[in-house]
């Protein structure tokens, strides 16, 4: 997931990355059931969703992608996600 928002890091233009937060947090759900599904291990993705949801509760989902690094400096945890 770090291409989509990597050129917008290096140049700075959020334009070019029409991504917003809380659409980060429904992807990493489908790599949490993908994990979930082949019985691999699902850490990784629980942490990422974890972060990024925590930026969405702290009412950034309309934030681009790009910002997401900002934001998760600023972001307190967000609650353990339920199955």
């Amino acid at each position: 997931m770090i291409d989509v928002p990597l050129p917008a890091l290096m140049t700075g233009d959020v334009g070019t990355v029409p991504f917003f937060v809380a659409n980060a947090l429904k992807h990493i759900g489908y790599d949490q059931t993908m994990a979930n599904g082949s019985g691999a291990s699902k850490a990784i993705a629980d942490g990422v969703r974890s972060a990024i949801a925590a930026v969405v509760e702290g009412g950034h989902g309309r934030a681009y992608i790009s910002d997401l690094a900002q934001l998760l400096r600023k972001a307190k945890p967000a609650a353990p996600a339920r199955e």
